[in-house]
């Protein structure tokens, strides 16, 4: 996160307490509303209002529900914006093909992107595609 980042550095450079410096960061975050939801995280998380210089709010499930309803229409509108780029391209998968996948978790940062093996595609799917490599996985 670059803002934690950028507090460190100004913590360091005026010999304070880092500690401190990331605690007022995330108190100013935590009480500043999201452009997404509408509602400060810290309010969002903590129900009953997060205690910062800023007026308590207490939200109740109405209100939570209805910033989820704006997180998600946000969400699905960032989304079709996306797929709908003229960037987009349909993959062409057939049976019988080989592909290589991606790794779920890298152990560090120097790890490959992808599987050390290919993969044969033996299903298509609505929603993917089903592969196995030469080892029955």
């Amino acid at each position: 996160m670059k803002p934690i980042g950028k507090a460190l550095k100004i913590a360091n450079h005026n010999n304070q307490c880092m500690q401190d410096a990331i605690d007022i960061l995330l108190t100013a975050y935590r009480a500043t509303p999201h452009s997404a939801t509408g509602v400060p995280p810290g309010d969002y998380l903590f129900r009953h209002g997060y205690h910062s210089d800023f007026p308590r709010q207490e939200l109740n499930e109405e209100e939570i529900a209805k910033a989820r309803q704006k997180d998600q229409h946000q969400r699905d509108a960032r989304q079709n914006e996306t797929n709908s780029s003229s960037r987009v391209q349909l993959p062409n998968f057939s049976i019988g093909q080989s592909v290589l996948l991606r790794k779920r978790q890298k152990k560090g940062k120097l790890d490959p992107l992808y599987e050390p093996y290919e993969f044969d595609i033996e299903n298509l799917e609505r929603n993917g595609l089903i592969a196995v490599n030469r080892h029955g996985t």
